[in-house]
Order: C-alpha cells, then sequence, then structure tokens
C-alpha cells in the first residue's frame, strides 16, 4: 500500500475495519473515534488522529506511530504493539490486554522498562493490611 492518506473524508467514526492489510495506511487527522478495527495495520501512521474509545482486536500495530492521538478509552486485545510509536497522547483509561510490547516506546521510554520498573517498585512497597 502506498505511503499516502487513502482516507480522503477524514470523518470515520464509529466505523469497521475487518480483515483488510492497511500496512504503511497514513490515518493523519482522520476522526476515527468510536471505531473497530481486526486488521493488518504494520506501519500505519495515526499522527494527529482522534483515536478516542476505539478497540483493536487481533490487530497488527507492530512499528505504527501514534503522535499527539487521543486513545482515551480505548480498548486493546490481542494485539502486536512490537516497535509501536506513542508520543504526546492521551491514554487516560486505556484497556491493554494479551499484546506484544516488546520495542513499544511511550515519549520515547521502552513500555518493558516502565513495566519492569513498577513490577520492582511494588516489591519494595508492601501492600497496607
Amino acid at each position: 500500500m502506498p505511503d499516502t492518506n487513502p482516507f480522503p473524508n477524514t470523518e470515520h467514526k464509529g466505523a469497521e475495519f475487518s480483515g483488510a492489510d492497511m500496512s504503511k495506511a497514513h490515518f493523519n487527522g482522520v476522526n476515527l473515534s468510536g471505531a473497530s478495527f481486526y486488521a493488518v495495520l504494520e506501519n500505519a501512521n495515526f499522527a494527529g488522529s482522534n483515536l478516542f474509545a476505539v478497540r483493536f482486536k487481533e490487530t497488527n500495530l507492530g512499528r505504527a506511530n501514534f503522535y499527539n492521538v487521543d486513545l482515551g478509552e480505548s480498548q486493546l486485545s490481542h494485539v502486536n504493539l512490537s516497535d509501536a510509536k506513542i508520543h504526546n497522547a492521551n491514554l487516560a483509561n486505556v484497556s491493554i490486554e494479551n499484546v506484544n510490547l516488546v520495542g513499544m516506546t511511550i515519549d520515547g521510554v521502552l513500555v518493558t522498562d516502565l513495566i519492569a520498573a513498577y513490577k520492582q517498585q511494588k516489591k519494595l512497597v508492601p501492600e497496607p493490611a
């Protein structure tokens, strides 16, 4: 797929993208709030997109770019996020389950390092009785 925005209409609220290979697609500035993805989105670019309450399920988002996006309330389940980059994003109340996070960064920090630091901190600070 060419490295262009195949979505000239920037309004795709609630759309369902199922079974498609949209590798390298550019969704720059597209409103995808409430959309559902069951697709291949490897190397996709979501810069400046509204992804509020989007559902990614069984989706390949390897090496995808999420820059200046609103991912609030989104759900990611059984997703490949390896080497994906998230920068300057709203991640409030995002649900992430059963995902590959190897190499993924948020604002330049490896997510696997963040998780390891969190687990280490939990070992050092006992739970209140």
